[in-house]
C-alpha cells in the first residue's frame, strides 16, 4: 500500500505553549532523575564527537550506555543515572554541565524538548506539554 502525505493544514497549541519555561534549580522533581534519558543514534553520536576532554568527558564515559538491544531507532543509547537516581551531567544547582559548557545543541532531542511533544494526526499538527512537568504545573495554576 502506498504511503500518503497528509496535508496538515492546522496547528493545535496550547495558549501556555510559549510561555513555558524550565525552572531549572527551583525545579523540587526535575527531569534530570529518576527516569531513563534515551536518545537516537544522532544524538549519541553527537555528544560523544562534541565531549573530547575534561572531566566532562570522563563524566561521559562513564554515562552514555550504548543500548544493545534497542525496541526502536528512537533507543540506541542513554544516559546511566547516578546512584543517586540523577543525570550525571546534573549539577549541584540544579543546571545542565552539558548544556552549559557546549550549549543547547548538544544536548540530546529529549533533553531540549521536554515537556514539549508534537503529533500530527489527520487534521492538525498537536503541540502539547506533559503535566508531568513542576514547570508546567506552575505555569497553569
Amino acid at each position: 500500500m502506498p504511503q500518503r502525505n497528509i496535508l496538515v493544514q492546522t496547528s493545535l497549541t496550547p495558549s501556555y505553549y510559549q510561555k513555558f519555561h524550565c525552572l531549572m534549580d527551583a525545579c523540587q522533581d526535575t527531569c534530570c532523575g529518576g527516569w531513563a534519558i534515551e536518545f537516537n543514534k544522532k544524538d549519541f553520536l553527537k555528544i560523544k564527537r562534541t565531549v573530547q576532554s575534561g572531566a566532562l568527558k570522563e563524566k561521559m564515559d562513564q554515562a552514555l550506555t550504548r543500548l544493545r538491544t534497542k525496541t526502536h531507532d528512537d533507543k540506541y543509547a542513554e544516559i546511566r543515572m547516578s546512584e543517586a537516581g540523577r543525570c550525571p551531567f546534573h549539577s549541584d544547582e540544579g543546571l545542565c554541565l552539558l548544556q552549559l559548557e557546549y550549549g543547547e545543541a548538544v544536548l540530546p532531542d529529549v533533553c531540549r524538548t521536554f515537556p514539549r511533544g508534537m503529533m500530527y494526526t489527520a487534521a492538525a499538527l498537536e503541540r502539547t506539554l506533559s503535566p508531568t512537568c513542576e514547570g508546567l504545573l506552575a505555569l497553569l495554576w
